[in-house]
């Protein structure tokens, strides 16, 4: 039988908004039933006394938190996303840098996603958000998300209520193949997540975890957008230097049709 977590009873009100929420390696995902945002996994704290004027991005935001459950935000300043690399491209922080960075940041990735979205005074949450472990730092991602939250989303005013459950990273698919009726809810299931810092395999019954079959392999397609960035015809294309893993992994390829010859 499929079962999860329950979320907080207020969560299940019809004015939460179910959504998902994963930190990343490589980009932060949040997603509702209507709408998807991706995002780098880049941030940087900002003076809260710099009065520099920061540009709206599609890819990221500036979050001013005003007066937030987690009182030690209240007063900070943060870039998100693609902003916080652009105006600090040498000293923004990436979650790759610690693990410890998808709990320290998941809230101002969270904000920094629904600054992509529709601007909306009040956003109440019911939030499915994955963490590398769950078993250990479950407990904690839920301390970092959860409460009310008022914060300036690029200058807007914003208050976030979040109520949410904590998942192992690739769960959420198995739990979306079960309810699509894709995988049997009694079938033995092997998942590969192959993600930009890491490759996970594990083994499901149904929708439980055999823990001692998850592996994590520190690779992932992180290390094939650098060697991309570090091949020879890149560098000779740079001056001479490697390119920009960033801009390699936002290239947007054209697509050839194959040619054939008549002889």
């Amino acid at each position: 039988m499929l079962t999860t977590s329950a979320l907080p009873s207020a969560a299940t009100d019809n004015q939460y908004l179910a959504a998902a929420l994963d930190t990343g390696n490589g980009y932060i995902k949040f997603a509702t039933s209507n709408s998807e945002v991706l995002i780098p996994s880049l941030i940087k704290q900002v003076s809260d006394n710099n009065e520099y004027e920061y540009s709206a991005s599609s890819k990221g935001a500036l979050i001013e938190f005003v007066e937030s459950d987690r009182s030690e935000l209240n007063g900070t300043r943060w870039l998100v996303g693609q902003p916080a690399y652009k105006e600090f491209p040498d000293s923004h922080d990436r979650i790759t840098d610690d693990r410890q960075n998808k709990l320290t940041y998941a809230l101002q990735a969270l904000c920094g996603c629904l600054a992509v979205a529709p601007h909306q005074k009040e956003w109440s949450l019911a939030l499915a958000s994955s963490i590398h472990d769950s078993q250990v730092y479950g407990a904690k991602l839920k301390e970092a998300l959860n409460g009310s939250h008022s914060a300036k989303i690029n200058g807007k005013l914003t208050t976030v209520n979040i109520r949410t459950l904590a998942l192992d990273e690739g769960q959420g698919a198995i739990y979306y193949g079960i309810k699509r009726g894709i995988l049997p809810r009694d079938a033995q299931t092997v998942l590969l997540d192959i993600g930009f810092g890491t490759t996970i395999i594990a083994v499901y019954n149904g929708a439980t975890i055999l823990r001692a079959s998850r592996y994590v392999h520190p690779q992932g397609t992180g290390k094939l957008v650098q060697m991309i960035a570090d091949h020879i015809e890149t560098r000779a294309f740079c001056g001479g230097v490697s390119g920009d893993p960033l801009l390699v992994a936002n290239c947007k390829h054209k697509r050839f049709k194959p040619q054939t010859r008549r002889f």
